[in-house]
């Protein structure tokens, strides 16, 4: 499921996906967000208080998934990024809308391939001494 080499390490094609994904997410909360507008804006203070209060929680958790789905494409490939991108799927599979799309790449996500390509599981490059070996015994 090799892509491209960056940096010396290839890019698994999950990437791709997972950009796509997050792109159609942030359309997904920006519509929130616009609804959210538009029930707050239509009806009068004594016409409908849930519809307000549903408006006022519609954009306020459109605007707060937003911004991690905007900015998780552009962030660096360390190993940091990847439990960060772990949790975005796990938040978008609360809903059944996207769970069609969050399963596979959550499949290819937890793969080996993606973990090395963000530094997860690379064994290291000096051996280690432990403090206590066999000769000083």
């Amino acid at each position: 499921m090799e892509s491209t080499v960056q940096n010396g390490r290839s890019k698994p094609k999950v990437l791709k996906w997972y950009c796509a994904f997050c792109g159609l997410s942030c359309v997904m909360y920006i519509i929130l967000v616009v609804l959210g507008i538009v029930l707050i804006s239509q009806f009068s203070e004594h016409e409908s208080f849930e519809s307000k209060l549903m408006g006022w929680a519609f954009f306020v958790v459109g605007a707060i998934l937003f911004v991690p789905y905007a900015v998780a494409p552009f962030l660096p490939h360390k190993p940091w990024n990847w439990v960060f991108g772990l949790v975005l799927l796990g938040i978008s599979m609360t809903g059944t809308l996207c769970l069609p799309m969050a399963i596979p790449i959550l499949i290819f996500w937890l793969d080996q391939e993606t973990k090395q390509f963000f530094g997860i599981g690379k064994s290291p490059a000096v051996p280690v001494a432990l403090p206590c070996s066999e000769k000083s015994l």
